[in-house]
């Protein structure tokens, strides 16, 4: 993944592999932008965006991550692919098996991917994560008991991913499948439009976005901000929903983002409100990344 939205910052990988974020950034401290500030010389092949860290995988599987309450990855550890949630991210090895570390449990199960859930805020706990088994069928898990968390009886996807309170996944015909909680405080629904075929989907704190083979964009759920309003006449190679915001990738790597980076306060107050906006000129990896 090249492009990855968190709750209030997305970040992502240019042509060489340097990573570049942009967005907000949060500690008990007060709001300071640390989440988008990667370590410099770094070079990564895959990026994915938490909370309030973020996590990359060096060319040899490595990881490292930064940020507010970014747990340390387990030592000598390399994977094939990854995913930040809240204060917790999971790796994916090359023989299948999943480690978590953070405030997460690892699964007893080889999976072929896994998508983490992460929180459209610090007082939600969101400790859960889905992947997928080599046959398509999902699992999930976390730290809560939750009957919500378990998919539905029989179906098979190509992908999967992980929202805030609901999972969603696209069945071999590209059809979309969603679970959870669509009523959330103020959420709206996440069931997807009927007769939708998509070839790429991403959960975001209250809404869903996905493409569709042509790569326009289609989006559903609480349209806060304009979260699920995606921008008309556009065309995306790639999607990620954050918190309160989406990002698309274009064929020529320049991302286009709509929504808003958001944050309350324990009072209910919006302290922390921002248009999503990529930087200027920032152009990223379309396909695989070659670090320099």
């Amino acid at each position: 993944m090249t492009l990855s939205s968190g709750v209030f910052h997305t970040c992502g990988l240019r042509p060489d592999g340097s990573p570049v974020c942009w967005g907000r950034g949060y500690t008990h401290d007060g709001p300071i932008l640390i989440a988008k500030t990667p370590p410099e010389g770094e070079r990564f092949v895959s990026i994915s965006s938490g909370l309030f860290h973020t996590c990359g995988l060096r060319a040899d599987g490595g990881p490292v991550c930064w940020g507010g309450g970014a747990p340390s990855p387990p030592e000598g550890e390399l994977f094939v692919g990854i995913s930040s949630g809240q204060f917790h991210s999971c790796g994916l090895r090359a023989d299948g098996s999943v480690v978590c570390w953070g405030a997460m449990v690892s699964p007893p199960e080889r999976l072929v991917s896994v998508s983490v859930a992460s929180a459209v805020g610090p007082m939600i706990p969101t400790f859960r994560a889905c992947g997928l088994r080599a046959d398509g069928r999902p699992t999930c898990w976390g730290l809560y008991d939750d009957a919500w968390l378990s998919p539905p009886e029989g179906e098979r996807f190509t992908s999967i991913s992980s929202g805030a309170f609901h999972i969603c996944g696209l069945r071999p015909d590209g059809s979309p499948v969603c679970w959870g909680r669509d009523s959330y405080f103020e959420s709206g629904d996440v069931s997807p439009p009927e007769g939708e075929r998509l070839i790429a989907i991403s959960s975001g704190g209250y809404h869903v976005c996905g493409l569709r083979a042509d790569g326009s964009p289609v989006c559903w759920g609480r349209n806060n901000y304009g979260t699920a309003s995606p921008p008309k006449g556009e065309r995306f190679v790639a999607i990620s929903s954050g918190g309160f915001h989406t990002c698309g990738l274009r064929a020529d790597g320049s991302p286009a983002c709509w929504g808003s980076n958001r944050y309350w306060n324990d009072t209910g107050d919006n302290i922390l409100s921002g248009q999503a906006s990529p930087p200027d000129g920032v152009r990223l990896a379309v396909g695989r990344v070659e670090p320099g």
